[in-house]
């Protein structure tokens, strides 16, 4: 096993500058990301958790019952 690869021959042709370009647009589109994160994350920090209303009625109505299956 030893030899079969050298690393020479393992590198891809890809030029200097197409991967310094590829690593800075992933470095800055990850960066984005994190300021999008961490902007959202204050956003809802602000708001409290008072102001999601997951599993409450948004309206003063009675809910609607659905009909009853019998056998």
């Amino acid at each position: 096993m030893y030899g079969l690869l050298k690393t020479s021959d393992a590198i891809s042709p890809i030029p200097e500058g197409q991967m310094r370009l590829s690593l800075i647009a992933f470095s800055m589109l990850f960066g984005v990301l994190i300021l999008l994160n961490v902007w959202l994350l204050a956003r809802a920090a602000r708001h409290g958790p008072d102001s999601v209303l997951l599993g409450h009625p948004t309206s003063t109505q009675a809910p609607v019952s659905l009909p009853v299956t019998t056998f």
